[in-house]
């Protein structure tokens, strides 16, 4: 095998590394601004289905 093959072989793949930086830095930050737009979304929802005229 070349020294270039072993190099792609066994190097880590990008998001693997990012994901680590991601976890070291307090990581929480991400799921909790998805929570936020999930329920908004949410509420935005039943609102337009409640009252489809306004829409």
């Amino acid at each position: 095998m070349s020294p270039w093959a072993s190099f792609f072989l066994l190097s880590p793949p990008p998001m693997r590394a990012r994901a680590a930086v991601f976890r070291r830095s307090g990581g929480m930050s991400e799921p909790a601004i998805g929570l936020i737009v999930a329920v908004l979304l949410g509420v935005y929802l039943a609102y337009t289905l409640l009252r489809p005229e306004k829409f």
